[in-house]
């Protein structure tokens, strides 16, 4: 048995089945009690791990490379194909923001749902209960039916619940990147707090500022695999660097990304400037509109669009965006092309992270930065060639 808050992956593989799109005859088959299923795939291979009782440990990758699957498996959510896990201690987790709710019960029912699941007595769900409500900013909402909550709403209640006692193991995904920016400092808070206390964290974020703050050491899932483990910043630069590699974006009409470099550009005191580069191979001539944009959190926050006149061959278009009022911390820059008819080429996505320098929200000084307008100025540029 592992000591209490201690965290062991051993061997682990975890496969899925890939079912099929379903077709009218695939439905048939579901009423006659036949299923129409496809082979299987690996979402994690081999994974192991320790993590020692009061350390934390971040999982960053990109999306699909098996993180959320990972940390279900550490709660206890789902079960292994083959390899052991052991986790010591009591835990909570919050690996899906509506697990354990019910929609027509209210918020407050809810939440002693909540408590009940992570082994809380009614009457510790009680006395915690105002404490949770006041976390979670509800109010009066706490008396509404769950299903009328927003995401931000679901959030707040699931941390604020989940997190209302002290556990040996903290298992988190995504949770900080939903709600207001508020939220997730209070969040962030608390998280640490916990640390300082003696839990042990496993955490699974998009946003590497929050994983920088809170986890000393990390380990990169790419494939299903473990490729990297070590310092934090060490496995970041790893992962970047791989989003940087595997940019690339072929279409059946003749144009193709062939990578991009994102340079970020302090300007004093408080300003950003962004220089992005996107190299392009084109089949022929053509009139494209660009667009390139900048988000937080799931937030978009400035948005810049220009039309560019391809010449055949490779090229590479360049965007710097006016000096900006943002907060040092990882953003992920966005990107999307139409041809000239409006018609979509490269599909609006996220492209990949950049870390602004500067100051932080705790040290900013006098008042805060002005709103960052949607659309916003930049200097646009095409040459010919690779740069």
């Amino acid at each position: 048995m592992s000591p209490d808050g201690a965290i062991a992956f051993e061997g682990v593989w975890k496969r899925f089945r890939r079912f099929q799109h379903d077709g009218p005859r695939t439905a048939a088959h579901r009423l006659l009690g036949r299923s129409h299923r496809g082979d299987w795939w690996w979402v994690l291979r081999d994974i192991a791990f320790e993590v020692a009782p009061g350390d934390s440990l971040a999982i960053i990758g990109r999306n699909g490379s098996g993180k959320s699957t990972l940390v279900k498996l550490a709660a206890g959510h789902l079960f292994p194909y083959a390899g052991s896990i052991r986790v010591g201690g009591s835990i909570a987790a919050i690996v899906e923001m509506t697990a354990g709710t019910i929609g027509d019960l209210s918020g407050r029912e809810n939440v002693r749902l909540i408590g009940n699941l992570i082994g809380r007595t009614g009457r510790e769900v009680d006395a915690a209960l105002t404490d949770i409500v006041d976390f979670a900013g509800l109010g009066h909402a706490i008396d509404r039916p769950y299903k009328f909550y927003s995401s931000g709403m679901k959030a707040r209640l699931a941390f604020a619940a989940t997190t209302a006692w002290q556990p040996d193991v903290l298992i988190i995904d995504e949770v900080l990147a939903v709600g207001d920016a508020e939220f997730g400092e209070a969040a962030e808070r608390r998280i640490r707090d916990m640390r300082l206390a003696g839990s042990t964290l496993l955490f699974v974020s998009h946003d590497l500022t929050a994983v920088r703050s809170l986890c000393p050491e990390a380990i990169l899932l790419q494939g299903g695999s473990i490729t990297a483990r070590g310092d934090t910043e060490s496995v970041i630069t790893a992962y970047e660097g791989d989003l940087s590699v595997r940019l690339r974006y072929h279409t059946d009409t003749g144009l193709d990304i062939g990578g991009m470099e994102v340079t970020p550009i302090a300007v004093p005191p408080t300003s950003q400037q962004v220089s992005v580069e996107v190299h392009l191979q084109s089949d022929r001539r053509r009139a494209v509109r660009m667009s390139l944009g900048l988000a937080r959190s799931g937030q978009l926050l400035l948005r810049s669009r220009h039309g560019i006149d391809l010449p055949p061959g490779a090229s590479t278009t360049r965007c710097v965006f006016d000096p900006l009022a943002l907060f040092a911390g990882s953003y992920w820059l966005w990107l999307g092309i139409d041809d000239a008819d409006g018609q979509v080429v490269v599909p609006w996505q996220r492209a990949r992270p950049i870390t602004l320098p500067g100051v932080t929200a705790s040290d900013e000084p006098g008042p805060p930065p002005r709103p960052v307008p949607v659309l916003t100025e930049a200097a646009w540029s095409t040459v010919t060639g690779d740069t």
